[in-house]
């Protein structure tokens, strides 16, 4: 190539990468320093601004989420390594060996955070962020500074940072929240470090806060209007019994009659009032007689609630509220067609606490919710289970598609036989 042509290539390539740089410092910057912001979001004071004065970096992002203030804050407030997770890309977190775990349901123990409290980053706790502020359903900041005694520099180590992480949530109606988050820093300033955090940490930052806030109005919105939909406005038992789970069912059934009625035939509906279940259980307990493990599946004219009990997966009563919801729970290695080996008995605190790997935690609701016209209700039968360790998990995905298809038969079938039950008691 001519010197002349090899000269203007490069005039060419410098001129272009002058003409991206003068792009995103004019034009792409600005934008995602303030993506989704008001300007008066963007400008205005927030709490927690003063904790970082002076910064180097401030953006401000937004988001409006059409659920009330109560409910996003349920999501945020459990954020963090080992707990919510953050509800952006997980893939890219756990790439960076943070091994995240994104929640899909509010988890009720970790409802409540406290100034002084720290939302972990990496596993090992190296790196977390301290909480400064705590407003319910407000405000909540992080700070972490390297020169406070807990602090921890998160953006250089061995060199002087100052980073302010706020979330705030700002009600528009009762059912309409804006969520505003903001990330202000400062760091000992060297051309190499700047340049470093300018090109890297400001775009790679933003990806993931807009992801994560995007995530919270998800989950916020799902949830919201699930709970509009049954007329449900406070978490069940089941949320409290287990929240954390990978497979999940629900059946419903509308049904005119009280609570009372409704509880009363499930409590009296026979195990011959539903012969496909019957059958159905004897096929399932097959392999397990084969095998010599198989337990009594209970008499035709045993209580279906009896045979909850004390049949072969020997559930325990885990909660419950009178003509409102019971929960039934079971621990074993459900997955094995063959062996189940369930851990019998058990107190709610010691279903919670079990976490031995190989096992599978199982809870399934019966709990009324209002209905759609007056004088009904929605009987409503949930079921969850959550695999305690990676390699049960796979098991019970295996197992879940086999099993997965009659047990929704055998539910629906439930479901109708209390129905015609406490329909007919309403009507004599």
């Amino acid at each position: 190539m001519p010197r002349s042509s090899r000269l203007s290539s490069l005039i060419g390539l410098s001129s272009l990468g002058a003409a991206t740089v003068a792009a995103y410092a004019f034009f792409v910057r600005p934008w995602h320093l303030r993506w989704g912001a008001t300007p008066e979001e963007a400008e205005s004071w927030l709490p927690g601004d003063d904790l970082t004065p002076n910064p180097k970096l401030h953006a401000t992002h937004a988001v409006t989420i059409h659920a009330p203030a109560s409910e996003v804050w349920a999501w945020l407030v459990q954020i963090g390594q080992g707990r919510g997770g953050f509800y952006s890309y997980t893939w890219i977190e756990n790439l960076l060996g943070l091994d995240i775990r994104t929640a899909q349901r509010v988890r009720p123990e970790l409802q409540h955070l406290h100034a002084a409290d720290a939302i972990p980053l990496s596993p090992d706790g190296s790196a977390a962020l301290p909480v400064d502020i705590v407003q319910p359903q407000r405000t909540l900041v992080l700070h972490g500074e390297s020169l406070r005694p807990k602090g921890i520099a998160v953006l250089q180590a061995g060199a002087y940072s100052n980073l302010t992480w706020s979330f705030h949530l700002r009600p528009i109606d009762d059912q309409t929240t804006r969520l505003i988050e903001r990330l202000r820093a400062d760091w000992h300033h060297t051309w190499w470090r700047t340049l470093l955090i300018r090109a890297y940490l400001e775009p790679g930052t933003f990806i993931m806060q807009r992801r994560m806030l995007l995530g919270i109005k998800e989950r916020a919105e799902r949830a919201w209007a699930e709970r509009q939909r049954s007329g449900a406005h406070s978490p069940t038992l089941l949320d409290t019994v287990l929240p954390d789970y990978e497979f999940r069912d629900i059946v419903t059934e509308l049904i005119h009659a009280s609570p009372q009625a409704i509880f009363s035939a499930m409590r009296e509906v026979a195990h011959a009032e539903k012969p496909l279940a019957q059958a159905l259980a004897e096929l399932r307990r097959l392999p397990a007689r084969l095998a010599g493990t198989a337990d009594g599946n209970g008499a035709p004219l045993d209580p279906f609630i009896a045979i909850m009990l004390n049949g072969p997966q020997h559930n325990t009563v885990l909660a419950e509220a009178p003509d409102r919801e019971i929960v039934f729970g079971a621990i074993g290695t459900l997955h094995d067609w063959f062996d189940q080996h369930v851990v019998q008995p058990l107190t709610l605190e010691e279903f919670i606490a079990f976490n031995q790997p190989n096992y599978e935690k199982l809870a399934i609701s019966l709990r009324i919710e209002p209905g759609t016209q007056p004088g009904q209700h929605r009987l409503v039968l949930e079921h969850r289970t959550h695999a305690l360790d990676a390699e049960s998990g796979r098991r019970f995905a295996a197992y879940w598609l086999g099993a997965r298809p009659t047990g929704m038969l055998v539910a629906k079938e439930l479901l109708t036989v209390i129905k015609q039950r406490a329909e007919g008691t309403s009507q004599r």
